[in-house]
């Protein structure tokens, strides 16, 4: 299921989906709060505020690392970067 508004996550979870998708990097407290109650698996661009505003590998990295971040303080997991940042390497462990 993919979708940014915290009230369309809501509505969703009450239907059998098997991941959160979220391309805002899990920004709003509201959703991250929602996804870390599901259960679920999350998908997580690495978004700071909104998609596409990471433009290097650099970034990538440093907003995959704000989202584990904010992974980690709402005990969300597994947590999976979204596809096409693996492609940039941000699969990878972002290092210190």
């Amino acid at each position: 299921m993919d979708t940014t508004v915290p009230e369309v996550l809501e509505a969703c979870l009450r239907h059998d989906v098997a991941a959160v998708n979220d391309i805002r990097g899990l920004a709003d407290p509201v959703y991250a709060q929602l996804a870390a109650d599901s259960g679920l698996p999350v998908i997580a661009m690495a978004s700071r505020i909104r998609p596409g505003d990471a433009q290097s590998v650099e970034e990538t990295r440093e907003n995959l690392k704000g989202i584990l971040a904010r992974c980690s303080r709402f005990g969300i997991g597994p947590v999976h970067p979204g596809p096409c940042h693996r492609a940039l390497g941000a699969g990878q462990d972002p290092g210190p």
